[in-house]
This record gives structure tokens, sequence and C-alpha cells, in this order.
């Protein structure tokens, strides 16, 4: 506990001590929320980067594999939906692009992630 200067110990002492402390934690507390945010903020910022860069080498090729009403189906959908399940660490790169290298394989992938993440009538 801490004591004024004669060295006594004192309420008023202990006040100021105590005080200053809680000011401390708040402070500390507010960072850590401060810093969370801004992880958090930057994580979605590269999750929908790599995202973007999935959608691109994705969607692309289907323009002449699949109908036009199914491609602008997937251009409407929130695509980051789609790729949750293989993206739990923010590379949806990784996850989707490892399933084929043919334009028509990775077609086929992104049609199969549609009926699976999206209504059944918007791929009639």
């Amino acid at each position: 506990m801490p004591r004024d200067w004669d060295g006594d110990t004192t309420s008023a002492a202990f006040a100021r001590w105590r005080a200053t402390e809680v000011a401390r934690l708040e402070r500390e507390r507010r960072d850590q929320v401060r810093f969370q945010a801004e992880l958090r903020a930057r994580q979605a910022a590269e999750r929908a980067g790599a995202i973007t860069r999935c959608v691109d080498l994705l969607v692309e090729p289907l323009a002449g594999t699949v109908s036009d009403d199914v491609a602008q189906t997937l251009a409407r959908r929130p695509v980051e939906r789609l790729f949750t399940w293989a993206d739990r660490d923010g590379d949806a790169c990784r996850g989707c692009l490892g399933y084929g290298d043919s334009p028509r394989e990775r077609a086929h992938f992104v049609i199969g992630l549609l009926r699976q993440h999206t209504a059944p009538e918007s791929l009639q």
C-alpha cells in the first residue's frame, strides 16, 4: 500500500494511487479494444482482397462455360459467403483454386458452391 511523504499509510494516498491505477487500466483496455478493432479491419481487408482475387480467377472463365443467368446469379451473390467454409484463415484462393487447373474445372467448382450456398431456384 502506498505511503505519503512521512511514511504513514493514508486513505488519501491510497485513493490517489487507486485512481491512477484505474485510469491506467482503463487506458490499457481502450488501447486493446482499438488494437482488436484495427486487427479485425485489417484481416477483413485482406480476406476481401483474397476473395476478390478468387472471384476474378473463377468468375471470368464462367462466361463461356455456363448460361448467362447463372453468371448473373453469381455476380449478384455475396461472394464472401460462398467461400467462408474454405476460408478459415483469410486465404480464399488456397481453398478453392486447389480444386482444378482448367477454367472448366473451376467453373464446375463454383457451380457446386452456388448449389450448396444459394437457393435452388436461383440456379435454374
